[in-house]
C-alpha cells in the first residue's frame, strides 16, 4: 500500500500526499516536511532543524519529537513490551523504534 493522505485532505480534493504537502507549505503550516509510510499510515516526519508553524506558534521539532518519543517509550513499557515486540507489532525494525523513542 502506498502513502495515504488523511481523510480530511482527501475530502478537500487532494489526490496525493505531494499536493497536500504543497498546500500546507503555501499556507505556512509546514515550512519543510517529509511524508513516509509506517504501518500503512501517513506520518509527517520533522527533522530536528525544522520548525512547524501552527496558529502562529513555532514549535521546535526536536522538542516535539522528544516528547513523542518519551510517550511511545512510556506506553510501550506500560504494556510490558520490548522494543523488538513493538517493532514486530508495528511492522518496522527495532532500530526505528529506538530512534523514535530517542526523538531522532
Amino acid at each position: 500500500m502506498g502513502v495515504q493522505i488523511p481523510p480530511r485532505a482527501r475530502e478537500a480534493g487532494f489526490r496525493t500526499s505531494r499536493q497536500w504537502g504543497d498546500k500546507l507549505r503555501q499556507r505556512g503550516d509546514l515550512h519543510k516536511r517529509s511524508v513516509t509510510t509506517w504501518s500503512s499510515r501517513t506520518v509527517l516526519v520533522c527533522r530536528s532543524s525544522w520548525t512547524q508553524v501552527r496558529g502562529g506558534a513555532v514549535a521546535e521539532a526536536s522538542e516535539v519529537l522528544a516528547a513523542f518519543g518519551a510517550r511511545v517509550a512510556e506506553l510501550r513499557r506500560a504494556r510490558g513490551m520490548s522494543q523488538a515486540d513493538l517493532a514486530s507489532a508495528s511492522g518496522v525494525d527495532r532500530v526505528s523504534i529506538s530512534r523514535v523513542e530517542r526523538g531522532l
